[in-house]
């Protein structure tokens, strides 16, 4: 807990002349020995994307999972529907997973559609 506290006012510079970082904590001055360490990021995806490039490609993944997810809907809304024996609360319940599933299928469409639209007038 107290390192939580006392973190942001640790305070690390390199010393110019020597090449060796000093870090000053509470007023007391802390050498470390050698230079700095530095490190370089690669891109993890491999090549560079620009963000309407990266926003479609996320827009497609989870394009792809509500697909699936409505799929999957479909077939339980089936499943109770052919299993309610003439239960009318059954019945129901499987016509209203169905009902919904496609609604949420035409909400997620149609922000598609309004994301494309948009995305196509504001070039970036």
């Amino acid at each position: 807990m107290s390192f939580i506290l006392t973190a942001p006012f640790s305070v690390f510079a390199q010393n110019a002349q020597s090449g060796t970082a000093t870090s000053q904590t509470g007023g007391q001055n802390v050498q470390s020995g050698g230079p700095t360490p530095s490190a370089t990021l690669s891109n993890p995806l491999g090549t560079n994307y620009s963000i309407p490039e990266l926003v479609g490609m996320i827009i497609k993944y989870i394009l792809g999972l509500v697909g699936t997810l409505s799929l999957l809907m479909f077939i339980w809304a089936g499943f109770m529907w052919l299993t309610a024996q003439g239960n009318p609360d059954k019945v129901k319940k499987g016509r209203d997973t169905m009902l919904w599933a496609i609604v949420g299928l035409i909400i997620v469409f149609s922000s598609y559609a309004i994301l494309s639209y948009v995305f196509k007038v504001i070039t970036f």
